[in-house]
């Protein structure tokens, strides 16, 4: 048996079952530390079992129930503005995540139809980049044929 942990405080108040009871008194006679446990526990309830009943003072009870139920009231709200922050948080991981899909989607669309891109660039192939070159001549044109070239004047 593992430590009965959270049946030893039952086992000193004398509320456990008796099946329960008989397990507990099995596991104490081989563990040391579940019986220090349980022989500080009836210290403690022996020493507090000891102390003077003291009556409240008058009109100390109804302050203390009072503040008691203003702080219960306040509870909900702080769960939820957690809550609040906790979707506000969720919001901004998927607008993060939206993003960045849509930044990576551009760069594999373009792997995966490579034919495509230069396509629309003008051409296929080596002719489909000699068109998207500003200046350069197109394929089956003759360099001089391609207009005024630098230091000439035209008329």
């Amino acid at each position: 048996m593992s430590h009965p942990d959270d049946l030893l405080a039952d086992y000193v108040d004398g509320t456990l079952a008796e099946r329960e009871r008989a397990a507990v008194d099995a596991h104490l006679t081989g563990c040391a530390r579940c019986s220090a446990e349980v022989r500080q526990a009836e210290a403690a309830r022996t020493a507090l079992n000891e102390l003077e009943d003291v009556p409240v003072p008058f009109g100390v009870t109804g302050p203390v129930l009072a503040e008691a139920g203003r702080r219960f009231e306040r509870r909900p709200g702080v769960v939820w503005g957690r809550f609040q922050w906790a979707a506000g948080l969720a919001a901004a991981a998927a607008l993060v995540l939206v993003v960045a899909l849509n930044l990576g989607g551009e760069d594999a669309q373009n792997a995966a139809a490579p034919e495509r891109t230069a396509a629309d660039a003008g051409g296929t192939g080596a002719a489909g980049a000699e068109a998207a070159t500003p200046g350069a001549p197109r394929s089956g044109e003759r360099a001089d044929a391609a207009g005024p070239s630098e230091g000439t004047v035209s008329p």
